[in-house]
Parts: structure tokens; sequence; C-alpha cells
């Protein structure tokens, strides 16, 4: 995976148990990525930030996706 792409994983308020550096091992990440727990509520920020970015963005998340696309536009 490009090393400028920015990737969003949550793991919905914990009710998913992610393993981190599985996930980096399977997307050949240098460094494990970072897992939030509420990435469409209390993390919104870190996805602010991932967007205003300008690169590649990937969420790990359908639940939220309209949201996320919400938020995107503005």
């Amino acid at each position: 995976m490009a090393k400028d792409k920015l990737i969003c994983i949550c793991n919905c308020n914990r009710t998913m148990p992610l393993d981190a550096k599985a996930l980096a091992a399977a997307l050949k990440l240098d460094t494990a990525p970072n897992i939030a727990n509420e990435l469409c509520r209390g993390h919104m920020a870190s996805f602010e930030a991932a967007v205003k970015n300008g690169g590649d963005l990937v969420v790990a998340c359908t639940q939220e996706a309209p949201l996320f696309s919400e938020v995107d536009e503005e």
C-alpha cells in the first residue's frame, strides 16, 4: 500500500477486536495503524485532519459511510 495513503480504522466502540500489528502486516504497512474507538463520533477530529491532509484516505467503516462522505464534502 502506498506510504502516502492515510488509513482510518475503527473498532466500533470496541465491539470488533482488531489487531493493529496484524493489519499492518496484511496491508504491508511500515507501522501499525491507529485504531479509533469512535471514529464517527468522539474521534471525528482524526478523520477531519486526515481529510484536510489532501492525500489518499482509506476509512474502514461501512456503517457510517454516509456520515464520512458528508463531512468530507464539507
